[in-house]
């Protein structure tokens, strides 16, 4: 699923930044992943990246596809600390 795919580099480049290196798939987001870093620890972002590759496994599984993308995006918020 490409929205999952995008999902993983995005924490990837968040926990890059968060560690002063320069993000690796969306160079031209640099100052938005920044942005949020400072806002996250850098446990919070593993956790979701961790959480998300965990779904690798399932996201393929002939569920739902709205359930999953939608459960997705929970993850997201909830690694986040957004409620």
């Amino acid at each position: 699923m490409q929205v999952l795919a995008w999902m993983l580099q995005w924490t990837h480049d968040l926990a890059r930044v968060k560690a002063g290196a320069a993000p690796r798939y969306h160079p031209r987001d640099a100052q938005t992943l920044h942005r949020l870093s400072t806002a996250l620890t850098m446990r919070a972002i593993t956790r979701l990246h961790r959480t998300l590759a965990l779904k690798q496994r399932w996201i393929r599984h002939p569920l739902n596809a709205q359930l999953s993308i939608e459960a997705l995006w929970l993850d997201y918020l909830e690694g986040a600390g957004i409620d």
